[in-house]
């Protein structure tokens, strides 16, 4: 007989050893596969969480860093609301999953099958991000718009406008007056109804025209011609608010006269009140570049207007358009004015009191004057510029209408601390500028307006420029319309690129849709024909134009080589009474990333 039990129970015994070899090998792959597979997970999941952190915290930098959860002292503004680059962060992290309250400040993936000398290891992912800086419009230099003696020299060709809430719309200014009265609906893109600009509720909610200073080392921001006041003299005032060398000397300096000057008469009705506008003016410190709603404000005053009909006069005088009170001009030993700084000369946004102005000059308690000799510390600031009613009320649709006319013109300049123009600063409008050139042209002539800066950042991007309301001239002939990159070439984009230009009508629009070629447009340029045998294309429209920057674009590392310009060509003999409004921007999202 054969034992065959005990053969069959030795290969038993051989399977269920090979099976349990089998069996360890099979989980240890297993949980190796979930280990990768886990991993993976994680790793992509701290490098979105670390991209989205660090997208989030970019837009408070470089001065709100410090957070209250780490990084302190916090910067946010107000105090504990999280708003600063490192709570943001932070904050953003952990609604990824990663919490700066784990004890290893991370997630930590612990591998199931540890058996096998397989350790703990650690997922750390590393996200930058960076933004483009804002683009601002503009001139080269401290300066912004040209004084009235200015007007007409050198590369002097306009001044800074804005118009009265009732005057049409068509005539340029394409946010102040009521929209209406075009069939638009649009505000200025700093506004609180964009909820954007929500810094002070006390300013008109549709916005006003907003102005980006940088002072890197401290100093002054001025307004030229701050207060509302047209003349109805024969001759208009072409001349500063000065003597030339003594209290009874000639008025200057002067312009060439003709259409230099600064047109301020243009929809008053003269001894009619409320069809003048009282001005205010407000100065912000700016904390971040993206957040309106965290500037501080420093320093706010109104002009409010007055009629200058009889500024030749001997003594000069002025009519204070609100209580009908005479303002009298008086003057230094050397023909400097000692009140009334307002009317064609500069003043201080921080420390012109105005006391001997008639009442003229209303500072917000709390908010100025400062004293005499008083510096802005370094910074950026924002000064914003509001059209009031005549008496300093606020116009329609917060308050009631004026109703305002006015066509008022100013300047604005920045300088360093010892009082002369700042070389190293810097001064643009934000977002958006209406500016008026009277500019007397001859036959074929043309001239050359600088208009927004664009930054060597902006290489490989594409920009959009809106121009409201452009060709406007007295006279007849064409009115051709360029621009012109910082070598003054007419702009032409790398073929196959192309510009688009689109007649958007009456409302500007980021979103033109398809493409509307204006009258000998041409898109291998930037061109237009924005007036035909005297007759206007685009009245009361936004043109709007699309560019693309080559990769290459390299215009220096000095900011006034950065600056781009319209180029307008008349046909006949003409004077360019035009006031137009341009706004430009990024297509696209201004914050990326540059390491994920």
């Amino acid at each position: 007989m054969i034992a065959s039990k005990r053969w069959i129970k030795s290969q038993a015994g051989q399977a269920v050893v090979l099976i349990a070899f089998m069996m360890v090998a099979l989980f240890a792959g297993v949980g190796l596969a979930v280990d990768a597979g886990v991993g993976y997970y994680y790793n992509t999941s701290a490098e979105r969480a670390a991209a989205a952190a660090a997208l989030a915290g970019v837009i408070f930098m470089p001065s709100q860093f410090g957070g209250s959860q780490v990084n302190g002292p916090d910067t946010s503004i107000p105090a504990g609301a999280r708003a600063d680059a490192s709570d943001r962060a932070v904050d953003e992290a952990r609604r990824n999953g990663f919490d700066i309250a784990d004890a290893a400040h991370n997630v930590q993936v612990v591998p199931a099958p540890a058996m096998f000398g397989i350790g703990s290891y650690k997922v750390q992912r590393v996200a930058i991000a960076t933004y483009l800086p804002p683009l601002t419009l503009g001139q080269p230099g401290s300066q912004l718009g040209s004084t009235v003696s200015q007007l007409g020299t050198g590369n002097n060709y306009y001044f800074l406008r804005n118009e009265g809430w009732s005057t049409p719309r068509d005539q340029g200014d394409a946010f102040t007056p009521n929209p209406a009265s075009g069939g638009s609906n649009d505000v200025h893109r700093l506004s609180a109804v964009k909820n954007v600009d929500t810094a002070d509720p006390s300013l008109p909610s549709r916005g006003g025209y907003n102005y980006l200073i940088n002072l890197p080392a401290g100093g002054s921001i001025q307004v030229y011609n701050a207060i509302n006041g047209p003349d109805n003299a024969g001759a208009k005032n072409n001349c500063e608010n000065h003597r030339m060398g003594s209290p009874a000397a000639a008025i200057g300096p002067c312009s060439s006269g003709s259409s230099y000057y600064y047109h301020e008469e243009d929809g008053i009705t003269f001894g009619t009140a409320n069809t003048y506008n009282a001005i205010e003016y407000t100065l912000f410190q700016v904390n971040s570049y993206f957040i309106r709603a965290s500037d501080t404000k420093k320093f706010q005053f109104k002009a409010l207007p007055i009629d200058a009909t009889n500024w030749a006069a001997s003594p000069p005088t002025y009519k204070n358009v609100n209580t009908g009170a005479t303002i009298t001009q008086t003057y230094d030993g050397v023909g400097n004015p000692t009140n009334m700084l307002t009317y064609h000369n500069w003043v201080d946004t921080a420390t012109y009191g105005g006391g001997a102005d008639g009442g003229t000059m209303k500072w917000t308690a709390g908010f100025g004057p400062a004293l005499p000799g008083y510096k802005l510390p370094a910074g950026q600031y924002r000064l914003r510029v509001d059209s009031l009613n005549w008496d300093g009320s606020l116009p329609p649709p917060d308050g009631g209408s004026g109703p305002g006319l006015a066509h008022k013109g100013y300047s604005v300049r920045v300088l360093d601390g010892s009082g002369n123009p700042c070389a190293a600063c810097t001064i643009g409008a934000w977002d958006d500028m209406c500016i008026y050139t009277p500019i007397s042209v001859p036959a074929g002539g043309s001239f050359t307006v600088p208009e927004f800066s664009i930054p060597p950042d902006y290489a490989g991007q594409t920009i959009t420029i809106d121009i409201y309301d452009p060709g406007d001239i007295s006279g007849g002939g064409n009115v051709d319309l360029y621009i012109l990159d910082p070598a003054n070439n007419v702009v032409r984009p790398t073929a196959p690129a192309t510009v688009f230009v689109a007649d958007v009508g009456t409302s500007e629009s980021n979103s033109p849709g398809t493409q509307i070629v204006p009258p000998l447009a041409d898109p291998t340029q930037a061109f237009v024909e924005a007036t035909t045998g005297g007759s206007t294309h685009y009245n009361g429209h936004w043109l709007h134009f699309e560019i693309p920057i080559p990769t290459s674009y390299s215009p220096g590392a000095n900011p006034n080589g950065w600056y781009w310009s319209l180029k307008y060509f008349i046909s006949s003999g003409a004077t360019a009474t035009d006031t137009v409004t341009v706004a430009v921007g990024l297509k696209g999202n201004p914050a990326h990333l540059l390491i994920s």
